[in-house]
């Protein structure tokens, strides 16, 4: 007879799923969120705690802001594995666009992520992903002190106090929601300094999106011109860039991505 899987292994293959739903290039069908919601059912059969978690990635699927929070804050409250779901609460938060809280979020709860190594990388890629650039170096130097290798950050820490790193989350924020309107989806986000002989530096943003090379052209153009309407100051005075990529998956492990 063939042993059944650990409760365990059943909750983190069902948070890969949820993760990949919320990954897609596209956005999941009703099928899909149907299908994964009946799949997770299992799990409340012996993991109460991990239920609740994966209650919350079925309504971030559904764009159910209200109960992402409510769901994640009941099982990080009795959960015997605090620093990750924490780290996962973060991650949901980052790949559904919502940038004010990732910041939130991760300030709130800095000093428990900051106990536990995989939190603590989780971390970085989901702040780096939403543009907090700063609180993502910090996050690599603390990485980098226990002695393992943090994302690599291309020398953003140069323009730590020449750039707003709350505007240049807007700006980055912005784009992601704009492509969930547009029905698609950064698989990562890779951040370089760009240097200029005559001005400060720049930060030039690339957004992985897997999209027909020609539709991508037309997303990206209809991206700047929203980000030109919606005037964000570090954007308009040249401090920052965003662009969309092509999502090539060999691409994918050594580029800035949030889960």
């Amino acid at each position: 007879m063939t042993p059944l899987p650990a409760p365990r292994n059943v909750f983190n293959d069902m948070v890969d799923v949820g993760v990949a739903l919320l990954r897609k290039a596209t956005p999941p069908t009703e099928l899909d969120i149907r299908r994964f919601e009946r799949e997770i059912e299992v799990v409340s059969r012996f993991d109460p705690v991990g239920y609740l978690e994966l209650r919350a990635y079925a309504a971030a699927l559904r764009d159910q802001e209200a109960d992402v929070d409510t769901l994640f804050e009941r099982a990080m409250a009795i959960s015997s594995q605090r620093s990750g779901a924490i780290a996962r609460y973060l991650a949901v938060l980052a790949l559904t666009a919502r940038t004010d809280a990732v910041i939130t979020h991760f300030r709130n709860h800095r000093e428990e992520i900051c106990k536990d190594i995989a939190a603590l990388r989780g971390a970085q890629r989901a702040l780096i992903y939403s543009g907090w650039f700063a609180t993502g170096n910090a996050v690599g130097a603390e990485i980098a002190k226990r002695g393992l290798t943090p994302i690599p950050t291309h020398d953003t820490e140069l323009v730590e106090t020449l750039i707003s790193e709350a505007e240049v989350a807007s700006a980055v924020g912005f784009s992601h929601r704009f492509l969930r309107r547009r029905g698609a989806r950064a698989k990562y986000v890779q951040v370089v300094l760009i240097p200029h002989e005559d001005a400060d530096p720049s930060l030039f943003y690339q957004l992985g999106v897997e999209m027909p090379a020609g539709e991508l052209a037309e997303v990206e153009w209809e991206l700047f011109g929203a980000l030109a309407d919606a005037a964000i100051p570090v954007e308009q005075q040249g401090h920052v860039r965003v662009a969309l990529v092509s999502w090539d998956c060999a691409e994918e492990d050594d580029a800035d991505h949030a889960a």
